[in-house]
């Protein structure tokens, strides 16, 4: 294998580039499930999300009026 201009071995930056996309693809994969846990957290029943909804619509209405 020819030594690039510079004599720098390149062949770290594909293999930093591979992990950082594997870092950032584990890094949303959490993020997402945080976010996904902490939104139905207080819906523990179909009951308890539709009380959620219509209590946000409710305060919605007000804000408007």
């Amino acid at each position: 294998m020819a030594t690039p201009i510079g004599g720098e071995n390149t062949s770290n930056v594909e293999s930093e580039g591979t992990n950082m996309t594997k870092f950032r693809r584990v890094w949303m994969w959490v993020v997402t499930m945080l976010t996904i846990a902490c939104l139905t957290a207080g819906c523990h029943t179909i009951k308890g999300a539709g009380e959620d909804i219509e209590a946000g619509g409710e305060a919605l209405q007000r804000a408007a009026d």
